[in-house]
């Protein structure tokens, strides 16, 4: 039997937008505490939201919609270890920054709600 099921899409993404404002108020300073202070703040969503996103990319039965789980998956993940490298002092020039971090969370997001939309037409998008 098929189904449709987005809770884990749909908490991967409470943990994306968590992520993503547990850095707003750090982006626009220029303070080296307050950047280390909001990539703590985002690390645990950033990896509660990469977890749910490949515990979902291993029980996808669409391959259409593969694509974007894959998309999303990939950036909270990269944004994950960019934000470690950031908490371990990477170089600056070339090295992750807030905003970088920041721009690949928006874009986790908009491929979850992409696929969110996908599922409400089609075939059901897991095999029980």
């Amino acid at each position: 039997m098929m189904q449709i099921d987005t809770r884990q899409l749909t908490v991967a993404r409470d943990h994306l937008a968590e992520a993503l404002e547990a850095l707003r108020a750090a982006r626009a300073a220029n303070d080296p505490s307050l950047t280390r202070s909001a990539a703590r703040r985002a690390l645990d969503p950033l990896r509660l939201a990469w977890r749910r996103l490949e515990e979902e990319r291993a029980r996808l039965a669409r391959k259409d919609i593969g694509t974007q789980v894959e998309t999303a998956f990939e950036a909270a993940r990269g944004d994950w270890q960019q934000t470690q490298d950031l908490l371990n002092g990477a170089p600056g020039p070339g090295g992750p920054t807030l905003e970088g971090i920041a721009s690949r969370i928006l874009s986790a997001l908009a491929a979850v709600d992409t696929t969110c939309e996908l599922t409400g037409s089609g075939d059901p998008i897991h095999s029980a």
